[in-house]
């Protein structure tokens, strides 16, 4: 929907790509019942950020109900989550003016999750799951967030089944490489999507190695 295409590289994910809308979309649900519980809680990691990000009904529905084949409201919520990709893509369709960035929150830590466990041991989801609930952290530690959101969204996404933490023997401290190459950093220091509360969502940029090893508790 998005209509962009990345490459993961040695040095990162997504660090090559191109923008090439797609001429037809088709949906088809009923793949969906051919996944395994894994895959499931994989791609529901993105549903829940959707709600995050842009969404709060859409969040409170997730809450209420994880997602699942047998959820009540699965068509609708794919039906949402499109909604959303296409109103923040048109709006931004070429990743220029910040906006489209906040389809990444959890992706700067999740993408360097991946990248420290060398691809596939941890999938997709489950590295952005852990990514949001850490970078929801970040932003209360920015004063950014208030208070208690951070827990918030671990509670959601752990009724999910997601992880909300950094895999055993993973520490921050062998994140930065990577998120020092995420796509969205520049010359001016790490770069963020951070939620400030629920349904709403910006791009920080700017913070310096200090400041963030500060805010994470590193030498």
């Amino acid at each position: 929907i998005g209509g962009k295409v990345g490459v993961n590289l040695a040095a990162g994910k997504n660090l090559a790509g191109a923008f090439h809308p797609a001429e037809e979309i088709r949906v088809c649900p009923e793949f969906l019942t051919t996944l395994p519980k894994r895959e499931w809680s994989c791609g529901a990691a993105e549903v829940w950020k959707y709600g995050a990000i842009w969404d709060v009904e859409l969040w409170d529905r997730l809450c209420r109900e994880p997602l699942g084949p047998n959820a009540a409201h699965l068509s609708a919520t794919i039906a949402r989550c499109q909604e959303i990709k296409l109103e923040i893509v048109e709006q931004d369709p070429l990743e220029s003016t910040g906006l489209r960035a906040i389809l990444n929150f959890g992706h700067t830590i999740g993408h360097a999750i991946e990248w420290v466990l060398g691809y596939g041991e941890w999938t997709h989801g489950e590295a952005v799951a852990a990514g949001i609930a850490l970078e929801a952290d970040l932003a209360e530690r920015l004063g950014l967030a208030e208070v208690g959101l951070a827990d918030q969204i671990r509670a959601g996404l752990a009724s999910q089944g997601l992880p909300v933490n950094l895999p055993s023997g993973v520490t921050m401290e062998s994140l930065l490489p990577a998120m020092a190459r995420d796509k969205k950093a520049g010359g001016g220091g790490f770069a963020f999507s951070l939620v400030d509360r629920l349904g709403h969502c910006k791009l920080v940029t700017g913070i310096s190695e200090s400041e963030l090893r500060s805010l994470m508790g590193l030498p």
